[in-house]
């Protein structure tokens, strides 16, 4: 974004956003909307393929794209099928939200091999 407001010959603004003004990140988001879109649909195009498809096993899946500027930012609303259907019986079983949360969680760990624990390295 930085490089966009310089080459528009925006220099202050630019150095705002060198400097993480969150302001200034909101206006410049607003100003150049295309490149957050492509910016966007880059990550979630590679969360789906290495997370979702590789470590999840995630075979079928629609996403639908949001834009809620009321509620934050872009997202993503997905609806996935694994190629290994069986965790879905205990899911489907599952009687409480939090009964289904606790099968999808056990689920990605085992699939990704992550305890649940996370470090902030520098």
């Amino acid at each position: 974004m930085a490089q966009l407001e310089r080459h528009a010959g925006n220099e202050h603004m630019a150095q705002l956003l060198n400097d993480n003004d969150f302001s200034a990140m909101q206006k410049a988001a607003r100003r150049y909307p295309l490149f957050v879109n492509d910016f966007f649909m880059k990550r979630a195009q590679s969360f789906i393929k290495n997370v979702l498809s590789d470590a999840l096993g995630i075979k079928h899946y629609w996403v639908r794209v949001e834009f809620a500027p009321g509620r934050g930012q872009i997202h993503l609303h997905m609806l996935g099928i694994a190629k290994n259907k069986a965790y879905l019986n205990n899911f489907y079983k599952a009687k409480s939200m939090e009964d289904k949360a606790t099968v999808v969680d056990k689920y990605a760990r085992e699939k990704t091999g992550h305890d649940g624990r996370y470090e902030h390295k520098r």
